[in-house]
């Protein structure tokens, strides 16, 4: 029944985030420019997501093979690294959007 749960909650996490992309884009990006806009950002996105997983499995991979490693005498694992590499990555995303992104002007309708 967790993993029921796991698939459920992030069914809706996912379609939280790609539905904020999505508009996105219909809010900065002119009506006639929308399919590009979206054609490019899958097609970024997907490169860009294969190529985290080959530099996240070469992280892994080196924290593996080395045991892990303690900080504080806590001993950390890779996938604990990752996560926080991942946490790191998307509080600088955020930062991003706000600073940047959410100031530009929107377009008309």
């Amino acid at each position: 029944w967790l993993y029921v749960a796991y698939v459920c909650l992030h069914g809706f996490g996912t379609a939280g985030i790609h539905s904020g992309l999505i508009n996105c884009i219909y809010d900065y990006v002119p009506r006639e420019d929308r399919a590009i806009a979206l054609s490019v950002k899958n097609a970024i996105g997907g490169i860009l997501t294969f190529f985290t997983a080959l530099i996240s499995g070469v992280i892994m991979t080196a924290i593996q093979k080395n045991g892990g490693f303690t900080i504080l005498g806590v001993n950390l694992y890779a996938q604990q690294v990752l996560s926080f590499i991942s946490f790191i990555a998307v509080t600088i995303l955020i930062a991003y959007m706000r600073i940047v992104i959410a100031p530009l002007k929107k377009v008309e309708s």
